[in-house]
């Protein structure tokens, strides 16, 4: 409700939220005495309470930590003095402060982050007492979110926006203001955070250099704002066919593609050369999984039927049709919606089989060339497995994450499958065992079969990739990056490196490799602050004073 003043006025309430803050509650605390360096004159101990928080920056934002409790009583505290620091995912340092938040700012990429709170005293009761503090995190929006504002409650149903009018003296006006879309917060929203701008309700129209008159908001979340899903990499095949439209046979011949994707070697051969020859499956779907199966687990041996793999699966995909699709005008197919979810998973396809392809000629040409190979395959991460009994709901019957125990990923299966192993892996085995009694021994693969492979191969695949999705597709940077680090071009190999590297932090490999190139360079200096970094990224202490 507004009133007027002692003159008549132009009403038009304008709203903008600029930042947001988000509370923070320790996840860890630990009470402890301070060392000799800290004691009092006269030898009085004093004690520290060290709480960690952690919070996570989805957007490149400016952020002002803040501990309420205590910063805006800096002398008439009850405390000694108090803390925080800030790191990143590898411990690294970025920034400290204390009282008067305001003062300490700074900018934060994309990334998770830790806080670690020190509130010092003599006596532990005091500490005891501060345990569970709560903190908050002010993190400044790139651009305001504008509120709409409504006359009635009529109104703001029919969206009908206020706009502006002319208020008399002492005329009262009610207005409504409706909650805005948030998107593209730098801060996940929880419960408890609140936005914060300025309420402007009327512009002095007298002179153009006076200020309008504003008034500060805070506008609360009562609930956690739903989380931004990551994209990945999925492969999803039948999305029009709900599960009671399979039969019997196709449940049997999907449930057994579920399981070679989840046994041991010997197993696994076994159920692909049954399901290879029965009549009426899913070719590509089959392949497919086969193909993601040898790539992740058993590269190193099966690199010639990993290439067989890849270029049988291409055979069995139209990849004109998939251009035309993609690239045609949407509008002359009515079907285009319908579509779209199958044509989607065969490009998918394509990308994985054309990426393994890639991945196989490098490997030979650079193995050719007498060359260590521990660089090359940097990308099998990016790789899942098809999800399997797909409801059109949306639902999936059955998790196809790959168990990554060692039983299940060694050579031949363990004594734990065969005991838990079910009825139809059982009668899957007793089928095909007289078929690998009768067999012979494996013939030896010729020596010479990667021979013709020219570095001209790759690069068709590379363009081939590119027709279909973008540089910054999950299996094309590092695809780039094995190319990048074959033909000499460093550089563009550390820039691709960095962009594996902000997705998955932890990699250490990467980071070796990303030195190593940086030596080939010719850069030694930044090598060796790279290198020095490491004990100052991943300290195995830390002390906050």
């Amino acid at each position: 409700m507004v009133k007027c003043g002692p003159r008549a006025e132009k009403f038009q309430p304008i709203m903008n939220l600029k930042s947001i803050t988000v509370p923070l509650k320790p996840i860890k605390q630990e009470l402890r005495p301070m060392g000799p360096r800290d004691l009092f004159y006269d030898g009085k101990q004093t004690y520290q309470l060290l709480m960690t928080y952690k919070f996570q920056i989805e957007k490149s934002c400016i952020v002002t930590p803040n501990v309420p409790l205590l910063s805006e009583h800096l002398y008439e505290s009850d405390y000694c003095g108090y803390m925080w620091s800030i790191y990143d995912i590898n411990n690294a340092y970025m920034f400290s402060g204390g009282s008067y938040p305001d003062r300490f700012s700074t900018k934060l990429e994309e990334g998770e982050y830790s806080m670690i709170l020190q509130v010092r005293h003599y006596c532990k009761d005091a500490l005891e007492q501060a345990k569970g503090t709560l903190a908050s995190v002010n993190c400044k929006l790139a651009s305001p979110i504008a509120v709409d504002s409504y006359e009635s409650w009529p109104s703001c149903k029919n969206a009908e926006k206020f706009t502006s009018c002319l208020l008399q003296r002492g005329q009262m006006k009610a207005v409504y203001f409706s909650f805005p879309t948030i998107e593209n917060l730098p801060i996940h929203a929880s419960a408890g955070s609140f936005l914060c701008g300025h309420l402007v309700l009327s512009r002095c129209e007298l002179t153009k250099t006076t200020l309008p008159v504003t008034f500060d908001v805070k506008l609360y979340t009562q609930m956690d704002m739903p989380k931004k899903k990551k994209k990945s990499l999925t492969l999803v095949p039948d999305v029009e066919r709900k599960i009671s439209s399979f039969s019997v046979d196709e449940l049997m011949y999907r449930y057994k593609v579920w399981l070679m994707a989840r046994r041991g070697l010997a197993a696994s051969n076994l159920l692909y050369a049954e399901l290879v020859e029965q009549e009426g499956g899913d070719v590509v779907y089959c392949t497919l999984t086969r193909l993601i199966y040898l790539m992740k687990y058993q590269m190193a041996g099966y690199q010639q039927e990993v290439y067989n793999l890849s270029v049988k699966l291409l055979n069995l995909i139209d990849r004109n049709q998939l251009i035309v699709f993609f690239g045609g005008n949407r509008d002359l197919d009515p079907d285009w919606t319908k579509k779209k979810n199958k044509m989607e998973y065969l490009k998918t396809a394509t990308l994985v089989a054309l990426f393994a392809k890639g991945t196989v000629i490098l490997s030979m040409i650079r193995k050719n060339l007498d060359q260590k190979l521990a660089d090359v395959f940097v990308a099998y991460g990016a790789l899942e497995f098809p999800k399997v009994l797909h409801d059109a709901s949306g639902m999936y019957f059955g998790d196809s994450t790959f168990s990554t125990d060692e039983s299940s990923t060694s050579n031949g299966s363990s004594e734990k499958e065969d005991n838990e192993m079910s009825s139809v892996e059982a009668q899957t085995q007793e089928g095909t065992s007289e078929k690998k009694n009768s067999e012979n021994a494996e013939e030896p693969k010729p020596d010479n079969w990667y021979a013709s492979f020219k570095i001209c191969d790759v690069e068709a695949i590379l363009l081939e990739m590119l027709q279909l999705v973008d540089m910054d597709h999950p299996l094309l940077v590092p695809f780039c990056c094995n190319y990048a680090i074959y033909t000499g071009r460093y550089f563009w190999a550390v820039a691709l490196l960095e962009k594996l590297l902000k997705e998955d932090p932890k990699r250490k490999e990467l980071k070796a490799l990303k030195v190593s190139l940086i030596q080939k360079i010719g850069w030694f200096h930044v090598a060796d602050n790279l290198i020095n970094g490491i004990l100052v990224k991943h300290p195995p202490s830390q002390r906050l004073l």
